[in-house]
């Protein structure tokens, strides 16, 4: 009797199962949104998360950190002709249950009673809550990162321009971004303009603008503004009133180098009215990814970084074990040079210093060495990056202990300032060679 009970149990959940997968596949063909929040999983989860769904190809990651409401983090799938991505992960100021349509409510909204974040704050100027955000450590193969994304809010379009400036960023940090730049943003001319709703609705940069509004929300916005707003294109599909179409972030690094980026999405101005950014499946990437990452080295870099850490140790023994035990992992030796004005000539004190170093790694294994020249921002770009080219090569020059296929240069002109521009003594640290000894 028990068996004969055990054995209904088990149909029986198949039976809920498939239910379930066929109610999925319904709403998925008519185009509904289908959502799943992190609720009642680990924060390991959540991280992991993370790194199955938005890293792609050409990109390796380090420590992984998500911050807010698991009630307001996790995955989506859209089947939608728009111009929107349709899976990957949703970080939204409210919960993710209220995201799926139909749009019938003008306001919704979750007060998740989070805290705001520091950063998004100083860089609006602002004060926000109920914020959300990964971050994580990334090192790229290649000069070039990307992913797609779209934003949505409830806020659109009744209270655009009035101070409930929800807003989200990309920041980024590491060489050539000392500080946290935002890279989500799109371009007018010369300027940079990040994605709120403030900067793109139905009036301002109405060409990435998605309407999706009731009628209700007409009775708060003026009356010769409404005849800009379009037609509701998702109002079945989606609660939000509004969204972007789908948009690309793009930024140029150094390959193999150490970057941060941090992904976080707020209420700004109260927290009334939720918001959403939708980061597509496996698009944070590299462009022209080689066909083989070099793991050993990237995973190298980060084990330096990490080195008086434990815990991101640890993480980083778990996420690439074959990685570290393949051999030893050795220090990366970095030696740094400077140059008078216009000199592109290393001492002779200098050279001896990079030949000492040189000899020193190498007597624990094979070694590759990166050079990078670097000028100030005196001179027009194409001198600068004559210079900073002339010098990196000074630094080859001066290297006989290994063969040049061990060496790469790279030429920055003045792109990776490392002090202010605007001083002389700035300027000098900026008149340099960066050299990195890496051990293979």
């Amino acid at each position: 009797m028990p068996r004969f009970a055990n054995a209904i149990r088990i149909k029986l959940r198949k039976q809920a199962l498939l239910i379930f997968l066929a109610i999925v596949a319904v709403l998925c063909a008519k185009g509904q949104i289908v959502v799943h929040s992190m609720a009642d999983t680990s924060l390991q989860s959540m991280e992991d998360l993370v790194r199955k769904t938005l890293i792609g190809n050409g990109v390796l990651t380090g420590e992984i950190k998500v911050n807010g409401s698991p009630l307001s983090f996790g995955t989506f799938t859209y089947n939608t002709p728009l111009d929107l991505v349709k899976e990957g992960l949703v970080l939204s100021t409210g919960r993710l249950k209220d995201i799926p349509g139909p749009n019938d409510s003008t306001s919704t909204t979750s007060i998740m009673q989070t805290p705001g974040d520091v950063d998004l704050g100083k860089y609006l100027a602002s004060s926000n809550g109920d914020a959300v955000s990964i971050e994580f450590d990334f090192i790229p193969s290649t000069d070039s990162i990307c992913f797609n994304y779209f934003f949505a809010s409830e806020e659109y379009p009744e209270y655009v321009g009035k101070g409930f400036n929800d807003a989200f960023a990309f920041f980024l940090k590491g060489p050539g971004y000392p500080h946290l730049t935002n890279i989500a943003r799109i371009t007018k001319g010369i300027k940079y303009i990040p994605i709120t709703i403030d900067n793109i609705n139905y009036i301002s940069n109405n060409e990435y603008f998605i309407s999706n509004h009731l009628n209700d929300d007409l009775k708060n916005i003026p009356r010769k503004a409404r005849s800009l707003l379009t037609e509701p294109l998702a109002l079945k599909n989606m609660e939000f009133d509004g969204m972007t179409k789908r948009l690309r972030a793009v930024a140029h690094v150094t390959p193999y180098e150490v970057y941060t980026l941090k992904i976080v999405i707020a209420d700004v101005g109260d927290l009334r009215y939720d918001s959403g950014v939708f980061l597509e499946k496996e698009s944070f990437s590299t462009t022209n990814p080689p066909a083989v990452l070099d793991t050993q080295l990237m995973v190298a870099q980060l084990y330096n970084v990490y080195s008086k850490d434990s815990i991101k140790l640890a993480g980083l023994k778990k996420h690439y074990p074959k990685a570290l035990e393949k051999k030893q992992i050795r220090d990366t030796i970095k030696l740094v040079f400077h140059f008078d004005t216009d000199s592109f000539r290393m001492s002779k004190t200098d050279q001896d210093i990079l030949k000492m170093a040189i000899i020193k790694a190498q007597e624990t294994g094979r070694i590759e060495v990166r050079i990078e020249g670097h000028t100030d921002a005196t001179g027009a770009y194409k001198h600068n990056y004559q210079l900073s080219k002339l010098r990196a090569k000074s630094a080859v020059n001066s290297i006989s202990e290994i063969s040049k296929a061990q060496i790469i240069a790279t030429p920055m002109a003045d792109k990776k300032p490392f002090g202010t521009n605007s001083t002389e003594k700035g300027k000098a640290l900026n008149r340099r060679v960066e050299i990195s000894i890496i051990p293979l």
